[in-house]
C-alpha cells in the first residue's frame, strides 16, 4: 500500500466524510427502525461481470453468501478512495467471516479494465477471494444500479444508459427529484473534465444468501459502517444457525 492511500486509510478509520442528503430512518439502536430480519428492499437480478482477475462473476457466484456492494470508478478522485477505505475496514474487521463477500463494480467500466482495478485493488489491500472488483458492458452496470440496487447513476457522456431509480412514476418536480436523491446520490468526477461528472451513490448495499436487499448504508459515515459491520455478522449468524 502506498504511504498516501495509507495516510488516507487512517485517517478514514478515525474520521468521518461530511455528506449532505438524505438520512436513513435511525434509532438509538442502529441506522434503521425496521429490525434486520424484517428488511427486505428488493432482490438483486443476475448479472454477469469480469472480476480484475478476469473470472466471470454472476449472481450465482454469490448464492448462499452474504455480500455488500458498492459502485465506484478509479478515475474519482474523491468519493471512491474514501469508500474504499471503508470496505477495507470492512474486510479487515470481518476477516474471520469466509462466507462474507465484498463486491466494488465500476461505473466506468470503458476505462475500468480488470487490469486497471487490480491495480486500484491492491492499494487497498483488497483479498482476491474474499473482494471482488467488476466491470463489464456499461448499459448492464447502469441498469443494475438503477433496476437492480434502486440507486441514482448518471453519466453525462452517455445520458441513455442514466436515470434514477426505477420506481412506479408520478410526474410532481418533488417525487422525481426525491426518486434522485434516495439513496442519496452524490458527485464524483471522472477526470475527463470537471464539468463532465458521473452522479454515483455513496451507499453500502447488503445483500443476503438468496440475493434480497437487507440495508442501505452511507459509505464515508464511520458510525453507519459499524452499523453495517453488526447487521452482516448478524445475518451471518443466522445462516449458520438456519
Amino acid at each position: 500500500m502506498s504511504v498516501a492511500v495509507a495516510a488516507l486509510v487512517t485517517l478514514m478509520l478515525h474520521t468521518g466524510c461530511s455528506q449532505s442528503g438524505d438520512q436513513a430512518p435511525r434509532t438509538e439502536s442502529g441506522v434503521f427502525s425496521t429490525p434486520l430480519q424484517e428488511r427486505r428492499f428488493g432482490r438483486v437480478p443476475p448479472f454477469s461481470l469480469i472480476d480484475r482477475t478476469g473470472k466471470t462473476i454472476t449472481l450465482a457466484d454469490l448464492r448462499g453468501k452474504i455480500w455488500i456492494a458498492d459502485f465506484i470508478f478509479t478515475r474519482c478522485p474523491d468519493l471512491c478512495p474514501l469508500m474504499s477505505a471503508r470496505m477495507a475496514q470492512v474486510q479487515s474487521t470481518l476477516a474471520d467471516q469466509p462466507d462474507l463477500k465484498l463486491v466494488s463494480i465500476s461505473v466506468d467500466p470503458e476505462y475500468d479494465t480488470p487490469a486497471i482495478l487490480a491495480r486500484y485493488a491492491t492499494q487497498f489491500q483488497a483479498h482476491p477471494d474474499r473482494w471482488y472488483f467488476l466491470t463489464g458492458n456499461k448499459k448492464a452496470i447502469y441498469r443494475l444500479v438503477r433496476d437492480g440496487f434502486k440507486l441514482a447513476i448518471h453519466d453525462p457522456d452517455d445520458p441513455q444508459a442514466s436515470g434514477p431509480p426505477h420506481t412506479p412514476a408520478r410526474s410532481t418536480v418533488l417525487e422525481t427529484l426525491g426518486r434522485w436523491l434516495h439513496p442519496h446520490a452524490a458527485w464524483a468526477h471522472t477526470g475527463r473534465e470537471r464539468r463532465q461528472s458521473v452522479i454515483h451513490s455513496d451507499r453500502f448495499v447488503l445483500v443476503d444468501g438468496a440475493g434480497w436487499i437487507r440495508g442501505y448504508y452511507h459509505g464515508t459515515d464511520p458510525q453507519i459502517v459499524t452499523q453495517l459491520i453488526k447487521d452482516a455478522r448478524e445475518l451471518l449468524r443466522a445462516g449458520k444457525d438456519a
